[in-house]
């Protein structure tokens, strides 16, 4: 009988140890699937001025042949801040590029300066090498930087689209109405909070301007830009049943 348990004993042990390593291998796998899912790859970027310091920017890529989008946000815009609306933005299929605007973004003429409109090639360009196509590619503009959004799209008809989040209409003496007749009847969407009364009635003053598909938002509180995002969760939802019909995936074009 003793004889019969210990053989019993070494029939089991490499069973129960096989097995022991089978589920240990599985929760690492799921584990790490967790992990890839919950943490975006970002690319640094950096994007350089004639003069003065170098931008940093973070790339996040998609699938080749997906629209991206440039996200630019105001000077004091922390990293952090664009990982609600980047994070959702890239599950949903879409690359992004984002960066904070350097200091003396405005020329003293009332204008963006044309350095920051280096800037946006940049940008562009590297959504470009990112495998985005030329012709798919929005920007969104937070606070002031709606404004230089604007200032750009105006320049360069190729923009697909505008997300001018918290827009002012005059920033640093520019008429934004003004660049805004300039995007003819390229898709906009248009967001603000209620509480803040002035860039409420611009986003408002805006939606009335337009003649093309332009959509406007306005969420309880006073959250102004990349922060409107994350005080609202619905208002990304908005965003992204927006893009889903202005700047569609692949598998959404008829």
């Amino acid at each position: 009988m003793q004889l019969f348990r210990e053989r019993l004993r070494c029939a089991v042990s490499p069973v129960l140890f096989l097995a022991g390593i089978g589920a240990l291998a599985l929760l690492v796998s799921l584990s790490a699937c967790r992990v890839q899912r919950g943490t975006p790859d970002f690319v640094v970027q950096e994007l350089s001025m004639a003069s003065g310091p170098r931008v940093t920017a973070r790339l996040g890529t998609s699938v080749d042949g997906n629209p991206g989008i440039v996200l630019i946000a105001p000077q004091e815009a922390l990293p952090e801040q664009f990982e609600v609306l980047e994070t959702a933005l890239r599950r949903e299929g879409y690359a992004t590029l984002s960066f904070s605007l350097p200091p003396n973004a405005f020329a003293e003429a009332g204008a963006v300066a044309p350095a920051i409109h280096a800037l946006l090639d940049q940008a562009v360009n590297a959504l470009q090498s990112a495998g985005v196509p030329a012709s798919e590619i929005a920007l969104a503009g937070m606070g002031p930087a709606a404004t230089v959004a604007a200032s750009y799209a105006a320049e360069h008809p190729g923009i697909a689209g505008l997300i001018l989040i918290s827009p002012g209409l005059r920033e640093q003496g520019i008429a934004l109405e003004l660049l805004f007749d300039r995007v003819d009847d390229r898709p906009v969407f248009l967001a603000a909070a209620d509480n803040d009364a002035y860039t409420a009635s611009s986003a408002q003053t805006l939606k009335a301007q337009s003649d093309g598909f332009c959509e406007l938002r306005l969420f309880p509180g006073s959250a102004q830009g990349l922060d409107l995002f994350s005080s609202h969760p619905n208002a990304i939802q908005q965003l992204l049943q927006w893009l889903h019909t202005s700047l569609p995936l692949p598998g959404e074009k008829p």
